[in-house]
């Protein structure tokens, strides 16, 4: 048995001239934008936000969302929990033949540890300044994209399974898609990621015991 140890924009000027302004502007624009992360490295209030964004990437959302999403995390933990032990397993079990990975402890812990969110790879050089000044937020993980999160008729909160996936970290995601995202990702974090060494103990055993 495995134990873990531990735990440019670029401007051009007309074919054939140049222009000294153009070159002026772009050295002033980029100089300009350098400064502004240099004061952002430097301005306690607006690293507090970024921090606060951080640990809860909720923060910024409108009130009446945040209140649909705290609720609906705390119903619908026991639900997520499930759902997510069954993604894990699921995944361990493709990662080797033979149920092989269900023996090492170490690996399933390294998976459940991954499983609840993910941080987007920058993708422009502002995110990446702006990722010297704070982490970005965790996103929801794509296997979220399978279920949505749907209030009840009478009240309450379900978790349901989709036809077809839509991705929980796009740009464009509706209100409703990033509900369903922060649910799933938070109940998930709450359940899962923080009860590591439990939950891959759990499922140790669970194979050990399939497998007498």
């Amino acid at each position: 048995r495995k134990r873990r140890s531990n735990k440019q924009a670029t401007r051009t000027s007309p074919k054939g001239t140049s222009s000294s302004s153009d070159t002026k502007e772009d050295g002033l624009l980029g100089d300009g934008m350098e400064g502004f992360f240099e004061m952002m490295k430097t301005n306690p209030a607006l690293q507090d936000m970024l921090a606060k964004e951080h640990a809860d990437p909720t923060v910024s959302l409108p009130e009446k969302l945040r209140a649909e999403i705290k609720e609906a995390t705390s119903m619908l933990q026991c639900d997520v929990c499930k759902t997510s032990v069954t993604h894990l397993v699921k995944k361990l079990e493709g990662l080797r033949k033979a149920r092989k990975a269900l023996e090492d402890e170490d690996l399933i812990a390294l998976n459940a540890d991954s499983l609840c969110s993910v941080v987007r790879v920058s993708d422009s050089e502002f995110a990446r300044k702006l990722e010297e000044v704070a982490p970005r937020p965790p996103e929801p993980a794509p296997w979220m994209d399978h279920y949505d999160v749907k209030p009840k008729k009478n009240g309450g909160w379900a978790l349901k399974k989709l036809k077809r996936p839509v991705d929980k970290r796009a740009r464009d995601a509706g209100a409703e898609v990033l509900r369903a995202g922060h649910v799933l990702r938070q109940a998930c974090e709450d359940t899962i990621a923080a009860n590591v060494d439990l939950v891959s103990e759990r499922i140790y055993k669970m194979n050990e015991v399939l497998c007498s």
